[in-house]
């Protein structure tokens, strides 16, 4: 179990059950992410996640869930002001509409 909630997990297969306080709140099958708020909160635990069938999930521990998140925050940060500098200065023409903004207005 990730009982100090210290792993993100994405369920291959199988059938969960999601409890708060004791009481069932959810269930979640394929696909569904768990352990988010070790990503958001830095491991504060909120639910308990319950296996209810044969099941598959693939763990990633937290910190590197949000050391690849930020990378790619970054990576995509860069193309967007490449993106908007094409578009306020490019070879394309200018837009006119946008052309007095600076590209981080």
């Amino acid at each position: 179990g990730n009982r100090n909630a210290t792993h993100f997990f994405v369920i291959e297969e199988g059938l969960f059950e999601v409890t708060r306080d004791g009481k069932k709140v959810d269930e979640v099958a394929k696909g569904a992410l768990l352990g988010e708020s070790v990503i958001l909160l830095s491991g504060a635990q909120n639910a308990t996640v319950t296996a209810r069938s044969a099941a598959r999930a693939y763990g990633l521990a937290g910190a590197k869930a949000r050391n690849i998140l930020q990378q790619h925050y970054h990576e995509g940060k860069k193309d967007v002001i490449a993106a908007v500098r094409e578009l306020l200065h490019g070879n394309t023409g200018r837009c006119p509409l946008l052309s007095h903004l600076s590209q981080y207005q």
